[in-house]
């Protein structure tokens, strides 16, 4: 009797073993799973925040590249001129294209000191500046094409020497024509003096 009881005992702490490592095996995989939902949760997000930073630094290189073709373009498209009167120009007429004969700097080759044009190389916005010294009261413009307009002027109103100067910055297409011309509202004689008198202009960058 003494060893049937034995053997229920020992059969009731081996099921009670069983039992309790039934229960830890539960624990351990409720456990288990709670921590790999975890992990695969925490992996998606990092997954996420690496694909949407590869996005940021890939539109980052790409505007770097577009930045630094513009550079470029600017860098190889040198644009800029410098000429004087080596002659006095005198007794001009209405409407009369003033050619400053002598380049100082004539990079890239727009500006024609047989006419007095600059032709536009490239579309993009350019400076002019025009100094002129004149003698008795005469007016002057820088025009852009004829059917453009005027784009300054320069009056020259008094006896004597007059020296007068404008700029202006503009918009050019490619092939437009900028030039400089006598300009009267009123009659009159006068004369525009070499070396004083200046005309300049040069590409601030690309359209």
């Amino acid at each position: 009797m003494a060893t049937v009881i034995q053997s229920c005992q020992q059969l009731l702490h081996a099921q009670g073993i069983q039992t309790e490592l039934d229960s830890m095996k539960r624990t351990f995989a409720a456990e288990l799973n709670a921590t790999r939902s975890t992990y695969e949760t925490e992996l998606q997000t990092l997954k996420s925040n690496f694909q949407a930073e590869t996005k940021k630094l890939r539109d980052l290189v790409s505007k770097i590249q577009t930045s630094n073709a513009r550079i470029g373009n600017a860098k190889t498209t040198n644009v800029s001129f410098s000429a004087y009167l080596n002659a006095d120009f005198t007794t001009p007429l209405r409407e009369q294209i003033v050619i400053f004969q002598t380049t100082r700097t004539n990079n890239g080759g727009g500006y024609d000191n047989q006419t007095g044009i600059f032709t536009a190389p490239v579309d993009g916005v350019y400076f002019f500046f025009v100094s002129l010294l004149a003698k008795r009261p005469g007016e002057f413009k820088f025009a852009v094409n004829d059917n453009t307009g005027v784009q300054l002027l320069m009056l020259s109103d008094r006896a004597g020497f007059n020296q007068v100067s404008n700029s202006v910055v503009l918009n050019m297409k490619a092939g437009e024509k900028g030039y400089v011309k006598t300009h009267w509202e009123r009659n009159g004689n006068f004369d525009i003096y070499k070396l004083w008198s200046t005309f300049s202009g040069m590409l601030i960058h690309n359209e």
